[in-house]
Formats: structure tokens, C-alpha cells, sequence
């Protein structure tokens, strides 16, 4: 807040840090007011499409897309997950906004409109650079500047602040949970790793995070449990405040390739059928014009088979004759950040 410019900290347009200041204690007030304007763009979005203006709305969607994807470069796990999920929602509204524009009887969009959207999302090149999103390091140094304020150099925790300060913060917003919080901290301390475990502890956890970000996502470590689950919550209660588990981002990027390759693959079987009046016949139809090169299909294993793609009803099969293609839907329930499906 000292930081800030007054009316930003007027507003709640900051980052409040308690006190005494710890990045431990990050409470991002200003997020709630970047979520506005996410939702504010994409209602700008809806008005501009039923406006007729489908191409406007897109490029709203694009913005919204760079936005969320400064957002994901961010150095605190809670701002960069904020990005990825902004991200996601945006890729989909950018095949969402030409789906409705295709149901028209006589569609506004046109071939060369949508070949230039999908051109500013094209990778690795491009803006989006998922494979350039770099693990988030912030919480690791609010980590250590944790210890180093609860625990003594060289002995255990500090019995002046490690109850007060771990207190406040598993307290946070819910201040007459402060006397329960401070006695329940005040029992772990005895309990409790000394400092140099506790640090070496630490970069375990963080450095298992590190090693498995430039893994690729079928690898079969990534399928073990990580070292941060693997910790005891006895000896190292402390780290459920310390470290946050950032497992999810694994995930959320792998979900990201999946939504901006379908994406850009979707709009490019839009423009080709508002060029050609027709479906592609196959994905490779669309290469130079849409696309530059057949995408690997990012559920493969082996990231060696492309995309699969083919128009239900025809002779997708040598002598097979056309019938209805069924599909089986499975909803998954999300994590516990939105608990809802």
C-alpha cells in the first residue's frame, strides 16, 4: 500500500501485504476488479455479436486472451492461475463467437476475417508462447522470508513470532478465529522441524515443482505423487502456510495447448467453410491457407500422431457406409477452486 498511488489504495486496487509486510501474507485485493473487467469484456463481446458485429467481438476476446496471458507470467501462484483460467475462458469464446455466427442465415464473418484471428494466435512464434510460461518462483521466496521471520538461525521456530505470525495469516478475514489459530500454532511449535530441515524441506518441495515443469505432460513422473503431498504435516505444519501447491498449474497448462490448438484448428474449418461453401474433407485441406502445419495431437503420448478430424455422414471409411456419429459425453468435476461442474 506505501507503494501504491492513494487513490489505487482507495479503490483496493493493490496488493495488501499485513504487518508487519510479508509476501506470505499477499492478500490481492485488486483481483476481484481484474475478474470485472474480464466478465465486463466479455459482455462487451455478446453486445458487439448481436450487434452484428462478430468481428469486433472477437478481437475483444483477443485482448482479453493477452491480458490473462501477462496475468499468467506473474510471479505468485494465485495471480498466474488467475491467468491460465482467464486464458482457457477466452480461447473458447473465440470458437463460441463463430459458432453463433455460423448458426446466421447469412453468416457476417468472413474467410479472411477468421484466418487473421487465427493467425494471432498462431504458436510457438506468436504472442500466446505457452511453452514459454515460466513455473511461478514468488511464492518460494515469501516462503523463505517466512522462515527466516518464525524460525531462529540455526535452532527451531521463535517462540515471539512463529504462533503470532502463521496465526495471522490462517486468520486472515476471519478475525475471531485469531485466539484458536494462535494456541493451535503454539501446540505445532514443539513439534516442529528445526530451521535448517525446515529450509532444506523447502527446496525439496520446489525443486521437485522445477524439475517436473520441463517434463512433458505424459511422462510418467508427472504421474507420481509430488513432493509437496509427500510431506508430514506434523514435523512441517508450517508448510501448508509456507509453500502453495501448485500441482494444478501442471494441469491447467496441458488444458491450455488443448483449448489453443482446438481453437485455432476450429477457426480454420470456419474459414475454409466460409471460403469453400463446404467442409474440409480432412485437416490437411487446410494447409497454407488457414493453417501452416498439421498440429500434434496433444493427448498422444508419443506427440507423434496429428489432429484427427472427419465430417460425420460420409464415407470417413473406406466402404463404410455414413450413418450418425454418437458421442459420449463425460463431465468432469472440477478442482476445489470452483466446486462446481
Amino acid at each position: 500500500a506505501d507503494a501504491a498511488d492513494p487513490d489505487q489504495v482507495i479503490e483496493g486496487l493493490f496488493t495488501d501485504l499485513g504487518d508487519p509486510p510479508l509476501l506470505g501474507a499477499a492478500d490481492f485485493k485488486y483481483l476481484p476488479r481484474w475478474r470485472t473487467v474480464e466478465v465486463l469484456l466479455h459482455i462487451e463481446a455478446t453486445r458487439l455479436q448481436k450487434e452484428g458485429k462478430p468481428l469486433e467481438a472477437l478481437d475483444a476476446m483477443v485482448r482479453n486472451l493477452w491480458l490473462g496471458r501477462q496475468m499468467a507470467d506473474r510471479v505468485m501462484f494465485r495471480e498466474s492461475s488467475t491467468g491460465y483460467a482467464q486464458m482457457m475462458l477466452a480461447l473458447q469464446r473465440l470458437r463460441d463467437i463463430p459458432f453463433v455466427d455460423s448458426r446466421l442465415e447469412s453468416p457476417v464473418l468472413t474467410a479472411e476475417n477468421v484466418r487473421d484471428i487465427g493467425r494471432r494466435l498462431r504458436e510457438p512464434q506468436g504472442l500466446l508462447g505457452i511453452d514459454r510460461l515460466l513455473m511461478p518462483q514468488g511464492d518460494r521466496i515469501a516462503a523463505e522470508q517466512l522462515i527466516s521471520k518464525t524460525m531462529l538461525p540455526n535452532a527451531g521456530a521463535n517462540p515471539d513470532t512463529f504462533s503470532p505470525v502463521l496465526a495471522a495469516i490462517t486468520s486472515r478475514g476471519r478475525p475471531l478465529r485469531l485466539f484458536s489459530e494462535t494456541a493451535r500454532w503454539g501446540a505445532l511449535r514443539s513439534l516442529h522441524a528445526d530451521t535448517n530441515q525446515t529450509t532444506a524441506r523447502l527446496g525439496i518441495v520446489y525443486d521437485d515443482y522445477t524439475r517436473r515443469w520441463a517434463l512433458n505432460y505424459h511422462d510418467p513422473v508427472l504421474r507420481r505423487p509430488f513432493a509437496y503431498t509427500r510431506t508430514d504435516r506434523t514435523r512441517y505444519s508450517s508448510m501448508d502456510v509456507f509453500v502453495r501447491d501448485i500441482s494444478q498449474l501442471f494441469r491447467d497448462r496441458h488444458l491450455l495447448r488443448v483449448e489453443a490448438e482446438g481453437t485455432r484448428n476450429a477457426l480454420a474449418l470456419y474459414g475454409y467453410r466460409l471460403q469453400n461453401r463446404r467442409s474440409a474433407p480432412s485437416l490437411a485441406a487446410l494447409r497454407p491457407t488457414f493453417i501452416q502445419n498439421l498440429e500434434l495431437d496433444v493427448y498422444d503420448p508419443r506427440r507423434a500422431a496429428t489432429l484427427s478430424y472427419f465430417v460425420p455422414m460420409t464415407r470417413a471409411v473406406a466402404n463404410a457406409q455414413p450413418r450418425p456419429h454418437e458421442m459420449q459425453v463425460l463431465p468432469e468435476l472440477l478442482d476445489n477452486r470452483n466446486q462446481q461442474f
